[in-house]
């Protein structure tokens, strides 16, 4: 009966310490705490790691003697605002009297930090107790990241946290889970890999780069549309209906992107002091709206390559059977894809409203790219159908190498128009290995150089657009040129006509001079005159000849100005 009542007591004691353990939080260095300490001691661990660590003797490690740090925060602050503390005070007193001394940018991110911190330490609590039997890594907080339970020889990742210095939260960081079930250690303690999280400069570069290659894809766009809006015979077609909607979707996708890089991207880079004024921090309304209108148009992208390749796969498998109107691509290529990022934005307002959307939350982002992918993979079926047709229609009357050159250049300008070229993007590179950074760069050049490859294949090098180009040229050189004939031949026409009056209106004019003249001298004064006339240097003059046969002659400055007032 003893037995059964101590054994009773052991289990209950055993229960007792399970549960105990369950009510802990973990720091990676530092080791376990309730939750109330844990909340308390996270003050003074983000104040060290992201304002001031605290000067310590040598040889002293706070992370040997964890609770120093208390000791050594306070007297920092203490010092700063010639004010003493005692122990145990009020972490809320301690933590505004801190922000006094620190600038509101570093206030902020420690006041993040410790939010941070106190979900990290919920999230430990609610989920299953930790199984040392099942080899995995334990949940902890390593002072700026929340890593769960993980497999022993795995390598999990999460984007930085934003209250990190010049923290790129778009980069991922890492920790490893090694094979013994314990976390990978750096001199003895738990390390995590930030080192991707301040690489600035080079993230800056991929914004110059995704910017240069939007500014000439939309140069080649709005050049294409030019040229297909333009041409009646062009913009008739289908095809080329599709093909416009097609690059207006591109165009939009490169502007919508390139103000957010701009506006958003940009200055989280180049924010050295105040990164709470940016709007990635204050995740403002209008970042916010933009990304969604990024989100919409990606989106449109995709579905508009699938609008290219049901038409063309019906087109040439299904000849007999033509469309007869192609209203239904705009409702699959503008409205459809409305609900992706809709459904995509309430889901980020309700659970993970923060950073402008710019991270993802969990596997939200599948509500966005589930149905990109999905367009990629049914353009896949349609291209090896297409091919499949093109190979078998001429399976009589070609060899094979010919068959071959003919399946290689269908390959080679569909891939861009269906989009296929955008699955060099799924092989994950790790951060932070070598050639990382040159294979993140190829990716970015192959993903955002599609809008000017699908208007070299589709527009400047086609040679049905060439063709109507040129006809077109012709026509308005012969439009031109007879504008211009006939411009010509009327202005002739009433040059004449002007020049004849002027004539008889200087005849005129001479005529009653000459009657004047012979009324005031005679017969002989007539003669003197016309001997005089006759006699005159005519180098000035013009030679006129009335209806009577008689010449007269008038001064061609005269006759100049009498033509230029009729013209």
């Amino acid at each position: 009966m003893l037995s059964l009542l101590s054994m009773g007591i052991i289990a209950m004691c055993l229960w007792g310490q399970s549960i105990s353990a369950t009510k802990l939080c973990r720091q990676s260095r530092l080791g376990y705490y309730n939750e109330t300490e844990f909340n308390r001691l996270s003050f003074f661990w983000c104040y060290s790691y992201l304002v001031e660590v605290p000067k310590v003797p040598k040889g002293f490690h706070l992370f040997v003697y964890p609770n120093k740090y208390e000791h050594y925060i306070t007297d920092i602050i203490s010092k700063k605002l010639n004010k003493t503390y005692h122990s145990g005070m009020d972490i809320q007193t301690l933590k505004r009297d801190a922000c006094v001394v620190m600038t509101v940018d570093e206030c902020e991110r420690v006041k993040l930090c410790m939010k941070k911190a106190a979900g990290c330490c919920k999230e430990e609590l609610m989920g299953k107790p930790y199984d040392p039997e099942s080899k995995k890594c334990p949940r902890t907080w390593d002072g700026y990241g929340c890593w769960g339970d993980t497999p022993q020889h795995t390598t999990v990742r999460q984007n930085c946290p934003k209250f990190i210095g010049l923290s790129v939260i778009t980069e991922m960081a890492s920790k490893t889970c090694q094979t013994n079930g314990t976390w990978y250690q750096k001199g003895g303690l738990e390390w995590t890999d930030y080192e991707s999280c301040s690489n600035a400069k080079d993230i800056l570069v991929d914004v110059y780069i995704i910017l240069g290659l939007n500014v000439t894809s939309m140069v080649f766009l709005a050049l294409s549309l030019v040229i297909f809006s333009s041409n009646v015979r062009l913009r008739s077609q289908q095809r080329i209906q599709i093909h416009m909607n097609f690059f207006m979707s591109l165009l939009l996708s490169s502007l919508v992107a390139i103000l957010y890089d701009i506006i958003v991207t940009y200055e989280m880079l180049t924010t050295n002091q105040n990164y709470i004024t940016t709007h990635m921090y204050q995740n403002t309304v209008g970042c916010r709206l933009i990304a969604a209108l990024q989100y919409y148009f990606t989106t449109t992208n995709f579905f508009w390559m699938f609008c290219e390749g049901f038409y063309l796969h019906n087109l040439i498998v299904n000849a007999l059977e033509p469309l007869r109107t192609i209203f239904w691509s705009y409702i699959v290529g503008w409205v459809i894809p409305i609900a992706p990022p809709i459904t995509y934005a309430v889901v980020r307002i309700i659970y993970s409203d923060e950073s402008c959307w710019s991270t993802p939350y969990k596997s939200t982002g599948w509500i966005i790219w589930g149905p990109n992918v999905l367009c990629v993979l049914i353009n896949l079926f349609y291209l090896i159908q297409i091919l499949r047709v093109i190979t078998h229609l001429h399976s009589h009357s070609e060899d094979q190498q010919t068959k071959f050159k003919r399946a290689l250049k269908a390959t080679w300008i569909l891939i861009p128009l269906f989009g296929l070229h955008l699955a060099l993007q799924a092989y994950y590179w790790p951060p932070g290995t070598e050639g990382q950074i040159y294979y993140r760069r190829f990716t970015l050049v192959v993903r955002y150089s599609q809008g000017i490859f699908v208007c070299l294949i589709f527009c400047y090098f086609n040679a049905e657009v060439k063709t109507a180009m040129k006809d077109s040229f012709r026509k308005c050189c012969a439009f031109t040129g007879n504008f211009l004939d006939s411009s010509i031949r009327s202005l002739s026409t009433t040059m004449t006509s002007d020049g004849t009056r002027a004539n008889s209106l200087q005849s005129n004019r001479a005529s009653m001079q000459s009657q004047r003249t012979s009324k005031c001298s005679g017969k002989h004064g007539r003669e003197s005159t016309i001997s005089n006339f006759t006699s005159h240097d005519t180098s000035n003059q013009t030679v006129k000849y009335d209806k009577k046969g008689d010449y007269i002659s008038v001064p061609s400055k005269d006759i100049e100005r009498q033509e230029s007032e009729i013209l």
